[in-house]
């Protein structure tokens, strides 16, 4: 089945030719061409329920034009116009809002705000597509302007592939419901700072029981597999990929079976579909987010260690756990991969990375190995549990040679035993790479045999070379991060901002008047930029001193 591409409505705007000389202060005719694509096929998102604009004017300073707002223009598939007489020289914005004549949305044209009503939503519910554009402009005479009107929703689809077999079993589906955490009930119709979240409100949202749409075409074919509808429905979501906890049910009208699944990616004006054998099977089906309604992400779901190291092997890419999984041994990570954890946890001894890897959203219970040449992005992880000193790494994250590691967002809590280094982070033997540290929290507990002596710390160890490290609004707290750099490394190369709860001793390996002017600029800096006082310098020798604010 060729997979359908859903081109958005597009507005163009045309400055309609006049006689009049381009002088300010002047007017000019200024049209506005709506257009619908033409639909080949039925399908969800196909467009056509949006039948009636909205738009509204704004001057220069985002002032509100009233006089010059819309509610009640029609959209038919063929298109429509409508005109403004506009100043030429003058800047405007215009808001555009397009949707079902009955959509439950209210638009406030003079805050600039759209909100959805989820009051007594329904599942599957194609009248909820609606598309909007906010675009800026100068009247400068003869001229087009093209706006391309998008949604603000992701769609959410689940889909599968043994209806017949789930039939020829005894069990039919007609009506589903779809409970979803955290979506939004506001979005700012004017932001356009994509780093700014754009809406608010959050609660969690029922999609009440529907019939299930069965002639409407999934828009996932795999391997020859068709995948027929359980559910679909718009979610109001930030323009950045973010993850929404899913419940969905399904009847036959006598029984009740529903499936939960946590960590599900979403984002604004893409589809995430989740697909498989789910009549039958509780564990095979994948997620897809869908940028575009074009390029395709997969997630395939496990719930096991052995499920794990199979999809590895079988060639997955992106792969969510539905559960927590351990394995009793060391294991080493040599395939690229992006791994949702899904809220949930791994356990292992030591688990090395050799590859390029994205590990997100739940808990490492052991201890983490980055491996010279790995490149790590580690995000929403919270690194937990009890390690000793009787493996081959210090520390709960290691990371060695010239591999790059990025964490964000990530929380340092394990516990080590007996441990003659008490680490919560280490960084060994590096003569290349970037390590980088955004938003992170370092929590590390030691029960050691000697806990009076074994202090818990952030240890790096002998950098050279150009190695980078950077601490980014950490909390940082643990005895003062001990660094240790090579005799000929730049300091310039080791920086820390907005962090808190530490100072930290940097060993130069340099005799005092060896530091550059530069390097001694850049500690002041260290000082100055983060929320501690003081900075302990060692030199060769073994002599050191505190630089202070």
């Amino acid at each position: 089945m060729k997979k359908i591409f859903l081109a958005m409505m597009a507005v163009v705007i045309l400055f309609v030719s006049s006689c009049q000389k381009e002088n300010f202060g002047e007017e000019s005719i200024v049209s506005f061409n709506i257009g619908t694509p033409e639909i080949a096929t039925r399908a969800y998102s196909d467009g056509t329920k949006a039948t009636v604009l909205q738009y509204a004017v704004y001057d220069g300073q985002g002032n509100y034009l009233d006089k010059l707002t819309v509610n009640d223009a029609k959209i038919q598939q063929g298109g429509a116009t409508v005109s403004l007489q506009l100043a030429i020289g003058n800047t405007y914005s215009v808001i555009f809002w397009a949707a079902a004549e009955d959509a439950p949305y209210a638009i406030d044209f003079a805050q600039k705000t759209m909100t959805v009503d989820y009051e007594n939503a329904l599942c599957n519910d194609e009248r909820r597509d609606a598309f909007y554009a906010y675009h800026t402009f100068t009247v400068t005479g003869n001229q087009t302007e093209n706006i391309k009107l998008v949604r603000p929703f992701a769609q959410l689809n689940i889909g599968t592939n043994d209806y017949v077999v789930s039939s020829d079993a005894g069990y039919t589906p007609t009506q589903s419901k779809v409970v979803v955490k955290n979506i939004y009930t506001k979005l700012n119709l004017a932001n356009t700072d994509t780093t700014q979240l754009d809406v608010t409100d959050p609660i969690q949202v029922t999609f009440d029981w529907a019939d299930i749409e069965r002639n409407e075409i999934f828009p996932v074919e795999k391997d020859g597999v068709v995948y027929e509808y359980l559910a679909m429905n718009y979610l109001l979501v930030a323009a950045n990929k973010e993850v929404v906890d899913v419940e969905f049910t399904y009847t036959n009208g006598s029984t009740e079976r529903t499936k939960a699944i946590g960590s599900v990616p979403v984002q604004r004006n893409r589809r995430t579909n989740i697909y498989g054998a789910l009549l039958t099977s509780g564990v095979d089906f994948d997620i897809e987010i869908e940028p575009e309604y074009n390029d395709t992400t997969n997630y395939y779901l496990v719930a096991t260690w052995d499920e794990f190291t199979a999809a590895l092997d079988n060639g997955e890419k992106n792969i969510m756990l539905t559960a927590d999984i351990s394995y009793s041994d060391n294991y080493s990570l040599r395939k690229d991969i992006t791994l949702n954890l899904g809220g949930n946890s791994i356990t292992m001894p030591l688990f090395y990375v050799f590859s390029t890897a994205t590990i997100e959203n739940g808990t490492i219970n052991g201890k983490m190995y980055a491996r010279t040449g790995c490149n790590l992005t580690l995000d929403g992880l919270t690194f937990s549990g009890t390690i000793s000193d009787d493996l081959s790494t210090e520390g709960h994250l290691q990371v060695q040679g010239g591999c790059d590691v990025y964490a964000k967002d990530c929380v340092f809590a394990a516990t080590q035993v007996n441990g003659s280094q008490t680490r919560s982070l280490s960084i060994e033997a590096s003569s290349s790479g970037t390590r980088k540290f955004e938003n992170c929290d370092f929590k590390f507990v030691a029960l050691g045999s000697n806990p009076g002596k074994y202090k818990k710390n952030v240890y790096v160890n002998t950098m050279s070379g150009t190695t980078t490290v950077d601490f980014t609004n950490c909390k940082l707290n643990v005895k003062a991060p001990n660094v240790l750099f090579a005799s000929t490394y730049s300091l310039t190369n080791f920086t820390m901002s907005d962090c808190d709860n530490t100072a930290p001793t940097l060993e130069t390996n340099r005799a005092k008047d060896a530091i550059t002017e530069a390097e001694w600029a850049h500690i002041s800096s260290l000082i100055a930029n983060n929320k501690f006082s003081q900075v302990r310098l060692f030199y060769a020798g073994g002599s050191s001193e505190y630089i202070k604010k």
